[in-house]
């Protein structure tokens, strides 16, 4: 067997373990991958993504980094390159890198959904808001983006327009407890408050011993005047805080 076979299988195996997130195997397959063979782009690639997953952020900015070196028109390389770079909190050179990807790839929508938590941390929230539009547009499964736009919509008051992001997200899944908190927030801040208590409690039946729900729940309560009822959660929220 060449070389380059040799490598081909060990990034098979790589990508197995990968997507059983067996990640120290993975990470181990793809690294045999690159010394067989080092001027393939893939299972750097690959060695990037397992790094990441294992949160070491600036290993895999190096892989990534390897790959774009090799591949200078890889779009997964930059869209790679980018995640790295905003996991170190390095949001302008984020941005660069997904506008580079982009530039390969027009159409990448994890390259927009980067651009929008990149924009997001540097305040520029109405860029951000155009930028999920665009990776939901291109992915329009993807919760985690339509997750990011509700947050923007936070930062900028805009609760309405909250709720109405999330009403789609919590008809596909109506058992995740973090939507309905978040729902029972956006109700909150638009006054709403026994629609609000009705969401939360929701979300606490889904995730009983949430210390932040909790604390939601308390502060929707008190709006309401129930004050003994309101400083139960709140002690309730302490207590699981403290645990």
């Amino acid at each position: 067997m060449t070389s380059a076979r040799h490598a081909a299988l060990w990034a098979s195996l790589g990508d197995r373990a990968f997507e059983e997130r067996r990640f120290e195997e993975a990470l181990a397959a793809y690294e045999r991958a690159t010394k067989l063979n080092p001027d393939e782009a893939k299972p750097l690639r690959g060695k990037g993504h397992t790094l990441y997953a294992l949160r070491r952020y600036a290993e895999a900015l190096l892989a990534y980094e390897r790959v774009i070196e090799l591949d200078p028109e890889n779009a997964f390389g930059h869209l790679g390159r980018g995640n790295a770079l905003l996991a170190l909190g390095r949001d302008e050179e984020a941005l660069t890198a997904y506008d580079r990807a982009l530039e390969c790839y027009p159409n990448l929508a994890g390259a927009y959904g980067g651009k929008g938590r990149a924009l997001g941390n540097l305040r520029r929230l109405e860029e951000a808001l155009a930028a999920y539009d665009r990776a939901i547009e291109l992915a329009p499964y993807d919760k985690d983006d339509r997750l990011e736009k509700v947050g923007m919509f936070f930062e900028l008051k805009r609760y309405e327009e909250a709720l109405a992001t999330l009403a789609p997200l919590i008809e596909v899944d109506p058992y995740t407890a973090g939507l309905y908190h978040r729902q029972g927030q956006a109700l909150h801040m638009l006054g709403r408050d026994e629609e609000a208590l009705t969401a939360l409690e929701y979300a606490l039946r889904q995730q009983p011993d949430w210390a932040l729900a909790h604390g939601s729940r308390g502060g929707v309560l008190k709006a309401l005047g129930r004050l003994e009822e309101a400083e139960a959660a709140y002690q309730r929220a302490r207590d699981l805080g403290n645990g």
